[in-house]
Parts: structure tokens; sequence; C-alpha cells
């Protein structure tokens, strides 16, 4: 709300600047009045951009609400909460939409708790292998390509995502990171020499229900040996099914032909993941294209049934970690922060 009313407020001086250039050259052609009229405005924006930019006003890519707990917070550069329908106005390359819908646990029979008001539903139907792709294209949306970041979701695993009855849960792909730049380090295309392309997505594999989810990295290093695909490294801690959990990730890329890659993870705050030696790249033209949500069974067995996964309250940062949710609730208002 504050931004609106400051963006209000801009396009009123806006008008009062034109005015303004016009009281003072008169006598000026009119085509000079209008480059002193561009050239105010654009001294005005510079000067606007930088308070907002310092005084915590200036919304992340997303949604225009930041959680309590992350306002003033300037690294934070991508926020949605799911609640508005056009939330992937800044993704790109969307594939597979039907098999996504923003639901509550009013309208979705798998979702039994909501986390606060909507969710990104996401389905893997049987015989099928795609749930969702999109990316946050960074260069696009920030202006540049980082070479480290910090990313934050709660996820909620439905009972279907694991294994029914004799039929196999879901094992395959989830959010994380890609610098394939479409060339390689996905999909059966080996990172060769780490000049062309590299991934460190998220893994994640649904066992019985006392076993809950398995989640990991999944990642395209440079190749060694014969094998042509990623490596699969999972988490200490399993997460249960039919419960919001916080899940944190953190990578650093390598400098350039030396395996000192940090790749981290944290489920609802705890560390449960960490290796330092990882080698994606030899070159610096690589470094991080974009935050990939993917969900794609791997193999060649498509899904044995339906699953369903639920993201909620998802945050890009660039300086630190994000953290559990944390909200300035109202007395008789329900927290989101209690939720494990």
């Amino acid at each position: 709300m504050m931004t609106g009313i400051i963006w209000a407020l801009v396009a009123g001086l806006m008008l009062g600047l034109y005015a303004l250039s016009g009281k003072f050259t008169q006598d000026f052609k009119e085509e000079n009045t209008w480059g002193l009229f561009f050239m105010q405005r654009r001294q005005f924006a510079i000067t606007l951009l930088w308070v907002l930019s310092t005084t915590g006003y200036a919304d992340p890519l997303g949604s225009p609400d930041l959680e309590e707990g992350l306002k003033g917070r300037q690294d934070i550069v991508y926020f949605t909460d799911f609640e508005s329908e056009d939330w992937g106005k800044d993704w790109s390359g969307f594939g597979h939409t039907q098999n996504m819908r923003l639901v509550d646990s009013q309208s979705s029979k798998h979702l039994h708790e909501d986390f606060r008001g909507k969710a990104l539903e996401v389905s893997i139907k049987k015989g099928e292998f795609y749930g969702l792709s999109g990316k946050f294209v960074c260069k696009d949306k920030l202006g540049y390509e980082p070479e480290e970041l910090y990313v934050r979701f709660y996820t909620y695993y439905a009972k279907d995502f694991g294994d029914q009855d004799g039929s196999q849960g879901y094992r395959g792909k989830a959010p994380g990171f890609d610098g394939t730049y479409g060339v390689e380090g996905w999909g059966g295309k080996p990172n060769i020499d780490g000049t062309k392309g590299w991934s460190c997505r998220g893994a994640s594999s649904g066992g019985s229900e006392a076993d809950g989810v398995r989640f990991g990295f999944y990642s395209y290093a440079v190749k060694t040996g014969q094998y042509n695909y990623g490596q699969t490294l999972r988490y200490d801690k399993p997460i249960p099914y039919d419960t919001w959990t916080c899940v944190e990730q953190y990578i650093k890329l390598n400098t350039p032909g030396k395996n000192d890659g940090v790749a981290r993870a944290w489920i609802n705050g705890e560390l449960v993941f960490e290796k330092t030696d990882y080698l994606w790249r030899t070159t610096n033209k690589l470094k991080i294209y974009s935050y990939w949500v993917d969900y794609y069974r791997g193999g060649k067995q498509p899904a044995y049934h339906n699953h369903h996964v639920y993201l909620d309250n998802l945050v890009i940062a660039t300086g630190k970690r994000v953290g559990l949710y944390a909200s300035a609730s109202l007395p008789g208002e329900s927290k989101k922060s209690g939720r494990n």
C-alpha cells in the first residue's frame, strides 16, 4: 500500500515538473521545453529510486506484501505468497501449466492444512512424467547473474506423493538452481568440462508413510567417469507427509577451475546438508542463470499413481539466509511461524 501511495505522489510531481518547466521556458522552442522536462524527470527518477531502495519502500519482484519479518531487508529480490493469480508474471518458460493451480484446504482434497491463505498445488498424474517447470531468470529480473543465492519456501507433501499399496511414490526433480543456458548440465546432457552449463536442482523421493520424503540436491557438476546424468545427495533429515515444512537452499559457485563450490540446505531451520567442494564450472562466464521450479519424475518409468505437492511463501535473496517465517500477528491471529 505504501508503494502505491508513493507512486501516486510521483505522478503528481511529474505533472508539476512539466508545468514548472513550461513556466520558466515560455520563450523556448517546444522541443527545448520537452528536453528540459525529460532531464528533470530523469534526475527525479534516479533520486526517487535511491530513496526507495534506502528506505525499504522498494518492493521486491512478485507480491507487494512482504512477510513482516523480512521488511527492511534490501537483499530480498523476489517474494510470492501465491495469493494472486498473476504470481507467475516474473517467471519464464512455464511448461505443463495444466498441472498447477492455486488452492486452499477447502478446494483441494489432498491439502488438509493451510499455511495461510492459498498455496500452489502441483500434480504429477498417473502415466505422466511432468508436473511443472518454470524459471526465475536472474538477468531478466535482476539485471545480472549472481554467483550465490539463497532461497526459502514452505512445502507440503500429500500422502499420495509416497508409496501407495505397493505402487512406487514420486522419484524425481524438485526446485533448485540452474546454470544450463539450454546447452549442458541437465537431461542426460553432461557437464563435460565446466564451460557450457551446470545445474544443482532439488531432488525428492517419496517413500513409505513412516519414511516420509527424502529431499536432496541433484547436481550436474563437471563430469567424471562415463555416467551422463547428475548425482543425487540426500539431506540428513526426511520431510513428513501432510505437514508444512520450511526448506532453505543456498549455493555459492566455485572459483573457476577449483573444487570449492558450496551447497547447503536447512529444514525447519536445522542444517541438514553441506558440501563445500563442488566443481560446477571452469570459466567465470557461467553463473546462476535461474532458480528453477522443476517437478519431473526421473528415469524411463512414468508415475505409477497421482502425486500432489504444494508450495507457499517462496523467497529469493542475495545477501543472507531468509530464515523461518516470522509474523507480527495481531492478538488472536494465527501465525505461520509455528508450522513445522
